[in-house]
């Protein structure tokens, strides 16, 4: 019998950070992906994805398989961090803009400041009704918007999807399932397009904002 390779405490952080930007949720999902990685790289493989889907493709596998009160755990964990984040950033913002002195220091004006907090307002999770496929949803944005960037057409992105959640046996939709391309284009696909378009639109906002200004934001979020 083989024995398996002890992860040392950098290995192991740099693992859960590329599952998730949160520490407990992408500890929780990791174990799933070790055990299963021949199979997400037979699915990478089979469908011509590169690694840079390995983890997004390996979160969705995870997710699937996790039980259903978990799946709705985890992400209000992950909500509640970014409220507040997001929150403190908010504030920290409307300072800067009716502080004209601090508009001056970081070469910045009105219009810029109010393109972070829409973005701000957009990403704010709350108030949510929660179930257990609001994090699988969150999940799969991110390829879905990973999708769009390599310009697969929708028909493409749909199959992809439809194969996973056949290979990951995942009980709601599967193709078996009466209209399942359709209930995943209108569940899923749509929408996350739909949000991919006004985030990009927004990025496009900010793009050009001094970056010692960003980091002062960015740092104002972290304290307690």
């Amino acid at each position: 019998m083989t024995k398996k390779r002890i992860l040392n405490t950098d290995e192991l952080k740099r693992l859960v950070k590329s599952v998730d930007s949160d520490w407990e949720v992408g500890l929780y999902l990791l174990g799933y992906i070790l055990n299963n990685v021949a199979r997400i790289n037979a699915f990478l493989k089979e469908h011509d994805l590169n690694e840079k889907f390995f983890y997004p493709i390996a979160n969705i596998f995870a997710v699937v398989n996790i039980p259903e009160k978990d799946r709705k755990e985890l992400q209000k964990h992950k909500d509640l961090k970014k409220q507040s984040k997001r929150i403190k950033q908010s504030n920290t913002l409307m300072g800067i803009k009716t502080n004209k002195e601090l508009q001056r220091i970081f070469k910045i004006d009105k219009k810029q400041i109010d393109s972070l907090l829409k973005r701000n307002q957009v990403e704010l999770p709350f108030p949510k009704r929660y179930n257990d496929k609001t994090i699988l949803k969150k999940k799969l944005n991110k390829v879905w918007f990973m999708f769009e960037e390599k310009g697969f057409g929708q028909k493409k992105q749909i199959n992809i999807i439809l194969d996973l959640f056949d290979k990951a046996k995942f009980s709601d939709i599967n193709s078996m399932t009466k209209g399942a391309f359709n209930k995943i284009r209108v569940t899923y696909q749509e929408p996350a397009i739909k949000e991919y378009r006004i985030k990009r639109k927004i990025r496009l906002l900010i793009q050009g904002l001094p970056l010692r200004f960003l980091f002062h934001i960015y740092s104002q979020s972290l304290t307690p």
